[in-house]
């Protein structure tokens, strides 16, 4: 019986291992370009007056592409980045957490194609959870 129970238990916890998402990317295409399109009209309208029409940041304001990007979001979790958005922009005098959790996926879209990652087929979702399973890594694996 005790055998049974330990097979049991390892099975399960096989499949419930199986059944989570394999972790990946933003090499491998986790934003569509319509998402992308979406966040490139978010960013004009409530970012770029800080963060510059290119995302080069501004007085005050941190680039959101280039070195220091890169040096700032390599090896965290897609979740960090779009967990910085959602508590602290768009900045004062703006009210920060007004952009809706689909706005903040769809800016932290346009962030990663400005940054040079490829889009795919699938939307990059607005679920925290899921978005922990997403790596910003600047080189290519």
């Amino acid at each position: 019986m005790k055998q049974a129970i330990v097979v049991l238990a390892t099975f399960f916890a096989v499949l419930a291992l199986s059944a989570q998402s394999p972790s990946r990317t933003v090499w491998d295409g986790v934003f569509t370009d319509a998402q992308q399109k979406r966040g490139e009209a978010i960013y004009t309208r409530e970012c770029s007056t800080c963060h510059g029409e290119r995302l080069k940041g501004g007085e005050g304001s941190p680039p959101l592409t280039g070195t220091e990007f890169n040096d700032n979001w390599n090896n965290k979790s897609v979740a960090d980045l779009f967990d910085k958005i959602r508590q602290t922009m768009p900045a004062p005098p703006e009210q920060p957490g007004t952009l809706t959790p689909q706005q903040n996926s769809d800016v932290v879209a346009h962030i990663l194609s400005v940054a040079g990652f490829p889009s795919g087929a699938t939307e990059l979702p607005s679920d925290i959870e899921q978005l922990k399973r997403v790596r910003i890594t600047v080189d290519k694996p």
